[in-house]
Formats: structure tokens, sequence, C-alpha cells
């Protein structure tokens, strides 16, 4: 029996577009510097042409007000090392950029929920992936929380995994989650499959000895999937990932 971990935002949920306009109102909220706005297409089109370059690094969600902050601040920003040198030089504004982005996000969702969800589309072909994959088999493992995937999920009328939902942060990384996972079902690492669209983040969960796969058609770069490539992670893109699962049995699509 073969068993499916997924990351959501870049692998099931294209979030882009509601990240940014939380992370722009987040900022604004900051540093009164901009305006706030509900729709992606009040930004401005430079910003978010290098605002979606930029989100390739970020590692969790506050890491949105850390990209338009650099956006303001005209920080230039060119790989990983660059981002993370950035955000480590304000790491003291960590803490208050993550309460400041969930909560905006949480008002964001009260406020104009039908908008809000619109902004988290699937991707083509998830929804009714979600809804046929066996439900035991299947994990979300993610940096977002919980109760935001599970409102997104249910609109798309997936409601199957609600109890298979896992939120990752520095005191719970993803690997750890995993390897509680294995232990708690008996689970065979060689029958464990996770996906992400972060390398790194793929990288820190090789040691737990199950399959690693890079999302292709997330949220990275040619030079992040060529050190997947070298790190002997699998690199799928979506009708890849869709055609492998059904091919060993998970899902006929």
């Amino acid at each position: 029996m073969n068993f499916l971990a997924l990351d959501f935002d870049g692998v099931i949920s294209d979030s882009i577009q509601e990240c940014l306009v939380v992370g722009n109102n987040a900022w604004y909220a900051y540093s009164h510097h901009g305006r706030p706005v509900t729709r992606i297409e009040e930004l401005p089109e430079k910003i978010i042409d290098n605002a979606k370059r930029i989100r390739n690094y970020i590692r969790s969600g506050e890491d949105y007000v850390y990209i338009f902050m650099a956006l303001d601040q005209d920080i230039e920003i060119n790989n990983q090392n660059d981002f993370d040198a950035f955000t480590e030089s304000y790491e003291g504004l960590r803490k208050i950029f993550f309460e400041i982005f969930y909560r905006n996000r949480k008002e964001f969702l009260q406020n104009h929920k039908e908008q809000w969800i619109a902004l988290n589309p699937l991707y083509d072909g998830m929804q009714k992936f979600l809804q046929n994959f066996p439900a035991q088999n299947l994990f979300v493992i993610s940096t977002k929380k919980s109760s935001y995937i599970r409102q997104i999920l249910q609109a798309n009328h997936i409601t199957r995994i609600d109890d298979h939902l896992f939120h990752a942060g520095t005191e719970n990384p993803k690997a750890e989650i995993i390897e509680q996972l294995l232990k708690k079902h008996h689970i065979d690492k060689e029958s464990f499959y996770f996906v992400d669209d972060q390398v790194d983040t793929l990288i820190k969960c090789q040691p737990t000895g199950v399959h690693c796969v890079l999302a292709k058609w997330g949220y990275n770069t040619e030079e992040q999937i060529e050190k997947a490539k070298q790190q002997d992670i699998a690199v799928m893109d979506l009708f890849l990932f869709y055609q492998q699962f059904n091919a060993i049995g998970f899902f006929k699509l």
C-alpha cells in the first residue's frame, strides 16, 4: 500500500494571487507605504511581476511581507541566498510580520470570503484528483494553517481528508511530521511519497528515507530544479505527476 503527502501552496493550490494581496496589505499595515487592495489587479504590474519572481525563494507565510519590504526598499533579490540574507538581516521583524500577515489574511477571509476563495484556485485536474484519491492514503503537510486549507478544499467539495491536514512550522518541520506519520500509521518509508515545490524543504526531508518529489508546476526556478536533480530528487510536471501516480495504482484519471 502506497501513501502520498502533498504540500499545499504551489502543489495543490496556485495561491500566489491571494498571498500577494495579503502580503501587500500586511506590509501597508506595518509601514503605511503603498495602499491596501482587495484584488491582484490593483497592484502595479511591475510589483506583481517582481513579487512573483521573488516568491520562489520564500519559506513561510510571513516571507510575503519581506517581499514587499524588499520591493519598497529597492533591494536586489536574484537568488535564494539574496533572499535569505535579506530576511536574516531583519530577523527581528519575523514575529511581527507573522502576526500582521495572518491577521490580514483572517480579516480578508472574514470580509471577502468568496473573493478570498477565488484567489486560491486549485491547479488544473487537482480537484478531481483529490476527490478520487484514497483518503486514508493521503496527507497534506503545509506551512499554511490547516483552517485555511480546509476552507479552500471545502469550497472545492473536498472534505474527505480533513483529519489528514498537518501544519508545519519551525517547531514542527515537515521532516518531523513525516517521521511521525510513518511511525503512527506503521508505514514503510519506501511506500511514502512527499511532493513539495521547495527544493530545500525536500532536501531536509530526504533523511526520512521517503521518496521526495519536486513539483515543477509550483513556485521554483530552473536553478532550484537543477539543484533537485543534483540531490537525486525526482522532478515532475503536473502531467507526469498524474501519470505517475496513476501508474503506481493510486488513482485513475
